[in-house]
């Protein structure tokens, strides 16, 4: 069943739970806060990391420096002990658009965006096939969206800020954020 409620994130903070968060940051950040250090040092881990997928190489990645820049259009896995919310901060002149090469296959991304977008235009000039979308409200998967499928499994349906997806692809494309 797909969640009617939008998780609790917007563009300026962006909310853990307990457990494993699959989250993204919207935007480009602030250089003073857009490292692994800056933005994730106040979260108690208990001695868990960040992961971060490379879908080039099929592995997981995991983010033992502080200096890591956390990058926009990225998807991160992240244990979080406690209930925590983390200040997203950006820079006073917009950054241009991010953009991410997807290979072939399984890749871990997030909506670069000022606000939700639908999964057509987010992923609008590549050969995507399937979205699995994480639900940080629910901390949980949600219903697949289809390329080409319809009601519940429709690329009309929002990808919202913070949320993690896999997207998987026949070919490789570059998919570039709708705002900075």
């Amino acid at each position: 069943m797909i969640s009617a409620e939008l998780p609790q994130v917007n563009s300026s903070s962006l909310s853990l739970t307990h457990g494993w968060n699959f989250i993204s940051v919207p935007k480009t950040l602030n250089a003073s806060n857009n490292t692994a250090g800056s933005l994730f040092g106040s979260v108690e881990t208990n001695s868990t990391n960040i992961l971060a997928y490379n879908a080039q190489t099929q592995t997981w990645v995991l983010i033992q420096n502080e200096n890591e820049i956390i990058q926009p259009l990225n998807g991160y896995w992240i244990y979080a002990a406690n209930q925590t919310t983390i200040a997203l901060t950006y820079p006073s002149d917009p950054a241009p658009p991010s953009t991410k090469t997807l290979y072939p296959g399984w890749n871990a991304i997030g909506l670069s965006s000022a606000e939700p977008a639908s999964a057509k235009s987010a992923l609008a000039g590549t050969s995507w096939r399937t979205i699995i979308p994480w639900n940080l409200a629910d901390g949980r998967y949600d219903a697949a969206i289809i390329n080409g499928g319809s009601d519940a499994n429709s690329p009309d349906r929002l990808m919202t800020l913070g949320n993690g997806y896999w997207v998987y692809l026949d070919a490789q494309n570059t998919m570039t954020g709708l705002t900075a």
